[in-house]
């Protein structure tokens, strides 16, 4: 842990497993894919995309109250999702592959987890032959 970073209770993993609730995706308006080479800004609404990459070294803001169901997400290298949760949080549905390569970062302005959230539906195992447990 760095920084400031606290944890409280025990570390110790779980006796018993946890069946987590099942992910109900939500059915929006289809904005195409954004493959994106500049700095890109997703207003506050709720859309479906194919394909969401953030090019190299580039930041796509997210301002919330928001909801964003996409097929792929790609962070490349030094990318950032920044989000504006002044007015609302932000929640992710990513169907098939998540992916975030060196140095990149999905957060908050303000730094406040819980403004943030990520629901991945796949295994993201590329290689269909390979089972996770």
């Amino acid at each position: 842990m760095l920084g400031n970073a606290v944890v409280t209770g025990s570390t110790a993993p779980s006796p018993t497993e946890v069946e987590l609730p099942t992910i109900e995706v939500p059915t929006y308006t289809n904005y195409g894919s954004l493959s994106l080479t500049s700095n890109y800004t997703i207003p506050s609404s709720d859309r479906t995309y194919g394909t969401i990459r953030v090019g190299t070294n580039q930041t796509l803001f997210v301002t919330g109250p928001a909801n964003i169901v996409t097929t792929n997400l790609e962070l490349r290298s030094g990318s950032s999702v920044l989000v504006d949760a002044t007015n609302g949080p932000v929640t992710f549905y990513v169907l098939d592959d998540f992916v975030m390569h060196s140095n990149s970062q999905i957060r908050t302005l303000t730094f406040d987890p819980t403004a943030v959230t990520l629901n991945l539906l796949s295994d993201n195992v590329i290689n269909p032959e390979v089972l996770v447990d």
